[in-house]
């Protein structure tokens, strides 16, 4: 198995060059992808503490080259070697063309489940802390600049964690939406989509990841992600007054991920997630296209 080693770290490398120059359209994370349970990220060695407080950004390019930045706090609780809880919390920051717009973003609150040795399952729910209609001189903006889809969703997961391999598949459904977006794109080949009052479908999940240690404190997995968002979004079309379809917004997103984590000390690690797609759905009304997300953290055991 050390044979593989290099060539894993050289295809890390070569996996973090394609990022860097990569500008394809994808990833279309409602949440899941990195909610507390769904990131595949790994200690190189086990803490003995209950308790692991986690601080982050992450950061990427969005529609029409809309910078996004997006900070992050989250807690861990393991109560026993079943039982563990997760919260997290997030803002966002959005920058480009059209303007500017800083804000709350979501709450996160989940529990995890190991049913039988190496197979857990996760549950939780996502709690909007606005109602995506940030403006910008009074223009309505559209989603890439919203910090959070005003939804209510339901998250649910299950993996598969073994000695190398880590698998897990999930869902995401939108319960409620308190969405009061205004942006209506004026022509088809407008840089976004319109979003008015959107109506955001479901995304399933399924992500395999490999992991190894490259050095004697870092560890890292890399995989594919795949997302099916299940049906087209909507959004109230104020000329017809009803809902409509945006054509093309229903189908598939793959994305390569790697995850590399340093043990900097027996209580503090550093992680840092990087991704991109390789594979993407035409159209995206929610905003979260990016070309590609790195989202450094840095996690204490206590």
């Amino acid at each position: 198995m050390s044979g593989y080693i290099p060539r894993l770290h050289t295809l890390s490398v070569v996996l973090v060059l394609l990022v860097l120059q990569s500008y394809a359209q994808g990833c279309s994370d409602a949440g899941i992808c990195t909610a507390p349970g769904f990131l595949h990220s790994t200690t190189v060695q086990e803490p003995d503490h209950r308790f692991a407080l986690t601080a982050g950004v992450a950061y990427g390019i969005g529609d029409d080259i809309t910078h996004v930045t997006t900070p992050l706090i989250q807690l861990d609780y393991k109560a026993n070697n079943r039982w563990s809880w997760q919260s997290r919390l997030t803002a966002n920051g959005a920058f480009g063309n059209l303007g500017q717009a800083i804000g709350l973003g979501d709450l996160y609150l989940s529990g995890r489940c190991v049913v039988v040795p190496k197979l857990s399952l996760t549950a939780g729910v996502k709690v909007p802390l606005n109602d995506a209609s940030a403006t910008d001189k009074k223009a309505p903006l559209p989603m890439t600049y919203q910090s959070s889809l005003g939804t209510y969703d339901l998250l649910l997961g299950i993996h598969y964690d073994a000695a190398r391999w880590l698998a897990s598949a999930g869902l995401q459904q939108p319960l409620e939406s308190i969405n009061k977006n205004g942006f209506v794109a004026q022509n088809a080949e407008a840089d976004y989509w319109s979003s008015r009052q959107m109506d955001r479908a479901a995304d399933v999940l399924l992500r395999g990841s490999y992991k190894y240690k490259i050095m004697k404190k870092v560890q890292m997995t890399s995989g594919l992600l795949a997302l099916y968002h299940t049906r087209e979004d909507t959004y109230l079309d104020p000329v017809v007054n009803r809902q409509l379809s945006v054509n093309e917004s229903e189908g598939l997103t793959i994305n390569v991920t790697t995850n590399a984590v340093w043990q900097l000390s027996p209580r503090t690690q550093l992680a840092v997630p990087i991704g991109f797609p390789v594979v993407v759905r035409a159209a995206r009304p929610d905003g979260l296209t990016r070309g590609f997300s790195i989202a450094p953290q840095l996690t204490f055991h206590f």
